[in-house]
């Protein structure tokens, strides 16, 4: 696409090492650990994922063996409840606790090489790779196709994905993480060269093909466990959360990074409720089911409440909801993703109001108009 030749030249000419300077120390996850000593990990450190190490035979030497992420740890619990109770457990709240809590324990105990699901989002480069390779190369090559992305004993990584978040560099023993870099790394790289992008950063969300995709949503009184498997059989990490055709919030797989096993039965709350419980407000409409299964009551009014809390997008259940329009710039999505620090940006005809998605831009959205721009 002719004038892309900017946005060409940037890339190509920033080496990957450039973005790993400024980097912090790496953590990473023992495969002899625990899923409660990993969530514990993950959740001081507000991360999403860790690489996984293991010992080798030899206790002075040790391996990177792949990724573990929130998804992948949720996944795998899903699937425990699952086999343990069937896929359609009872739809009372106070019994879902109940199965949630009995394979909450015994699956917080179980060791990461013991899982069964290994999502393997993150691939691993050597860091003299780094040094040589363009942003372009690491966006075209790692980020979008995962495939051809290997770790340090030569196994691939998943070949379901289609793009992965992150990626490791790794040092000369083969062992020692010395940074990752993730999307969003990439994003602020893009926002904070903006001027040197050319005219992708005056194209307009709808321009880019963001607009009239398909958004999967769920309701608010849907069990947060049920939205997380309408993600896992969709391959998505997050759902929007609608209501009577308005976009009221977001859950994602960011909601649990700071789930913990002692709390897992949460998960049996209506999506709505257990967004408003994390953010520790309370869920203006649906508020949660008595034993019987029957709805209860809206909440009274509370005297002192702004009247207007309803009226601002993700209000209900106590996020920011952060949203854009289709005449929205490039650079306008950049800013957002990086000022929020968020993974995704639903689009709607009017952020003031709201109203029902009509698109959602992700950051692998935004990579891959950066690839398909630059003709790689």
């Amino acid at each position: 696409m002719s004038g892309s030749e900017e946005l060409l030249r940037l890339l190509r000419e920033t080496k990957v090492h450039e973005l790993s300077k400024k980097k912090t120390k790496v953590i990473a996850l023992d495969e002899g650990c625990t899923v409660l000593l990993a969530l514990k990990t993950l959740a001081l450190h507000r991360v999403l994922a860790a690489p996984v190490v293991t010992q080798a035979g030899s206790k002075d030497k040790r391996e990177i063996t792949y990724f573990v992420d929130i998804k992948d740890i949720l996944m795998n619990f899903l699937k425990s409840v699952e086999e343990a109770f069937g896929t359609a457990i009872s739809q009372s709240m106070l019994q879902r606790m109940r199965f949630i809590e009995e394979c909450g324990s015994p699956f917080a105990a179980t060791r990461l090489r013991d899982l069964k699901i290994r999502g393997g989002d993150g691939g691993f480069w050597h860091c003299k790779h780094a040094e040589k390779a363009s942003i372009l190369e690491l966006v075209s090559c790692a980020f979008l196709s995962p495939s051809s992305c290997l770790i340090p004993t030569g196994k691939g990584i998943s070949s379901e994905l289609d793009h992965i978040h992150r990626v490791a560099l790794f040092g000369e023993d083969g062992f020692a993480l010395t940074s990752i870099i993730t999307q969003s790394d990439i994003i602020k790289f893009l926002l904070d060269n903006i001027g040197e992008c050319g005219p992708i950063a005056t194209a307009t969300v709808e321009e880019l093909g963001w607009v009239g995709r398909k958004v999967i949503t769920v309701a608010p009184e849907v069990p947060a466990l049920d939205a997380l498997k309408i993600m896992a059989d969709s391959k998505i990490s997050a759902v929007g959360i609608e209501r009577d055709g308005c976009l009221i919030g977001n859950f994602s797989m960011t909601d649990m990074r700071s789930l913990t096993a002692a709390n897992f039965c949460s998960l049996a709350l209506p999506v709505g409720e257990f967004l408003a419980k994390k953010h520790r407000t309370e869920y203006s409409g649906y508020a949660g089911a008595n034993p019987d299964g029957a709805p209860k009551e809206p909440p009274e009014e509370t005297p002192g409440k702004d009247p207007r809390r309803n009226s601002i997008p993700g209000a209900d259940v106590g996020q920011k909801l952060i949203l854009c329009e289709p005449t929205w710039t490039f650079k306008q999505v950049l800013e957002v993703l990086v000022k929020n620090r968020i993974h995704r940006v639903y689009v709607v005809q009017s952020v003031h109001t709201g109203g029902p998605p009509v698109g959602v831009v992700t950051m692998s959205d935004v990579l891959k108009a950066v690839a398909k721009r630059c003709k790689y």
